[in-house]
């Protein structure tokens, strides 16, 4: 019977000391380990405003120029600069952004219609009225 004893005793003593650490410390309220930070990458910067509106401007004016002769000319040249606009902002990386193309369209109708006004003093044709 002494012998039970002694075992049932180390037995005891053995998973006493295998979970004492669990009864010993708070684990259930210690702050949880911060989360590593999540890196977002950004998407390319596809904003060109600026240079499709001035670069259509440019290019529309040069071009309505060339085309004075022919009859619709300024309606075809703001045509071809919008179209090229569209397919040169397709062509960018990041994908197509219509605002550029808009803003491209703006330049063309602006340059357009500035070449017009220069040279309807000069009985410009082009101008996309049959005269």
């Amino acid at each position: 019977m002494k012998e039970l004893g002694l075992i049932v005793f180390a037995v005891v003593l053995v998973l006493f000391f295998s979970h004492a650490p669990a009864f010993a410390n708070d684990d259930h309220k210690t702050q949880p380990k911060p989360k590593p930070p999540v890196v977002v990458q950004q998407a390319p910067d596809t904003d060109r405003h600026t240079e499709n509106l001035l670069g259509a401007a440019a290019i529309s004016m040069i071009a309505t120029d060339a085309l004075k002769e022919q009859q619709y000319g300024a309606v075809k040249v703001f045509a071809a600069t919008v179209v090229s606009a569209a397919l040169i902002e397709s062509a960018q990386s990041g994908g197509y952004n219509g605002s550029n193309v808009g803003y491209a369209a703006l330049g063309a109708a602006f340059g357009t219609v500035g070449a017009c006004a220069v040279y309807l003093k000069k009985n410009f044709i082009g101008c996309g009225m049959p005269f």
